[in-house]
């Protein structure tokens, strides 16, 4: 019985064998077709079918490249390279889709790796030089270009490079590549920003680009980016870069389409090379310091924001942005010294808001109020401080306080959640439970996402009696806290 059981495993995994091999032939048929779209559905039912099989991961992530999803290549070729992690073909796809979707970092990573495992193949290495100089460390690519010429010592690209680095005209090597070996005109970024902002389609149509043209391929990139051809606008400003690390503009493109497709990562490298080369901009260190949140590394946005205070230490603005970003990095005690450098100089209320919201996080809400109240006297007419005092007297037990703040801030906005729903708290502490129920009704129905108010209207209804509602309420909660 046993034997026959065993013959019947055998008989079942050659026909899963044989079914894979069908459809995998299948799948590159249709690549050869052009027929990629056709391809990447047989191929991810073959990945469906074996996780582990490379080949059906391999030729999805080629499928997905082809169809114009490098991102989904990636995720396919990691698959593969999780079960033969020392096939350096497969880490040279990953690298170039890595460095098509504007990872130019990791796909260095990848290149250097390539050359650990297969040190005699040039590519892998011209690559690692070409991004080794993209990030500005012009003596150690020209290390990598020297090693290349023990390779292939009639490799053009590696002999003009080490070339320029022996017999430079001057002492200032940087500025001799600058001036002679990646020419570009001056621009402005503002320039760019406003073509980037405007409505009109600008041609892709095919240009032709000198060799070692920055200014073309800026132009290229450019185009690309306005059209919302992503993936060519990397590719673009990538060449843009090779030509001149120091291009700004097109450091930039790169960083606005890899944050358009969310590669958060890509962006805040290719921000943070815009910045090494561009005077201190305060949008784009916003920008970089936004990144870093939604990555939830609130420590990386609070070093990029104190580096440009330490230069521009006068942009009032910034600093508020700085001490908010200190207080959600848990760090109060020093977004507090922060605003307390603007208030010694400012009658700002939005720095007294700020301020308050310290005072909060610190346990003091008696200082909050202060703050609060000081903020509110200066700008009568700022909904956020109208509405965070509410909640603070609320929980004070200054309830008519509270209510007549609330109701200020709906004065101003009426479409504000929380202050509806503060309102409906300091309500609710009156025994006012059928305004409270209302305040909560108003509160969810211009922020349907709001999980607390909820709750709250789930107590409330089923003090109230109203059973089913308040558990279709504590269910609505429930699911917005998943």
């Amino acid at each position: 019985m046993n034997v026959a059981n065993d013959d019947f495993q055998g008989i079942d995994a050659a026909a899963k064998r044989v079914n894979m091999d069908e459809i995998l032939e299948r799948g590159l048929e249709l690549m050869r077709s052009s027929k990629f779209k056709e391809a990447v559905e047989v191929f991810r039912k073959a990945v469906s079918l074996r996780p582990d099989n490379v080949l059906a991961n391999t030729n999805l992530g080629k499928a997905l490249i082809a169809m114009g999803d490098p991102q989904g290549a990636i995720e396919a070729l990691d698959a593969a390279i999780q079960n033969t992690p020392e096939e350096p073909a497969l880490w040279l796809e990953l690298a170039e889709v890595n460095e098509l979707c504007g990872n130019f970092r990791k796909a260095r990573e990848f290149y250097k790796y390539i050359t650990s495992i297969e040190p005699k193949i040039v590519h892998p290495w011209l690559m690692l030089a070409r991004l080794t100089y993209v990030f500005g460390d012009i003596m150690a690519a020209g290390d990598i270009y020297k090693y290349v010429l023990t390779l292939d010592k009639m490799n053009k690209e590696a002999r003009d490079f080490v070339t320029r680095i022996r017999r430079p005209p001057s002492h200032n090597i940087i500025d001799y590549l600058i001036k002679s070996f990646m020419p570009i005109r001056k621009r402005t970024l503002a320039g760019f920003k406003g073509l980037a902002k405007s409505s009109v389609s600008i041609t892709t149509q095919p240009v032709e680009i000198k060799p070692r043209d920055t200014e073309g391929w800026t132009d290229l990139a450019t185009r690309y980016h306005v059209n919302g051809n992503v993936h060519d606008a990397i590719h673009a400003a990538y060449q843009a870069i090779l030509m001149y690390p120091g291009n700004f503009i097109a450091w930039f493109i790169v960083g606005e389409a890899t944050e358009r497709i969310h590669n958060y990562t890509a962006s805040i490298d290719a921000y943070t090379m815009y910045l090494e080369h561009a005077p201190p901009d305060a949008e784009i260190t916003l920008k970089i310091a936004t990144l870093h949140e939604k990555l939830e590394d609130h420590e990386a946005a609070c070093k990029v924001m104190k580096k440009y205070l330490d230069k521009r230490n006068k942009d009032v603005d910034m600093a508020k942005r700085y001490a908010e970003v200190l207080l959600r990095a848990n760090q109060a005690e020093n977004a507090i010294k922060v605003i307390d450098n603007i208030l010694n100089s400012y009658a700002d209320a939005e720095a007294w808001f700020i301020d308050a919201k310290i005072q909060i996080e610190l346990g003091d809400n008696n200082a909050a109020i202060d703050a609060l109240t000081k903020a509110t006297n200066l700008d009568g007419n700022h909904v956020d401080a109208w509405v965070l005092l509410g909640g603070v007297l609320s929980d004070l037990g200054e309830i008519d306080a509270a209510i007549a703040a609330c109701r200020k801030a709906i004065t101003l906005k009426d479409e504000n959640p929380d202050a509806w729903y503060n309102l409906a708290n300091a309500l609710a502490s009156k025994e006012k439970r059928g305004d409270a129920i209302q305040a909560l009704r108003k509160a969810t129905s211009i922020k349907p996402d709001h999980a607390d108010a909820w709750y709250n209207l789930g107590v409330l209804l089923e003090e109230t009696g109203d059973l089913v509602g308040s558990a279709a309420a504590f269910k609505k909660s429930k699911e917005l806290e998943k």
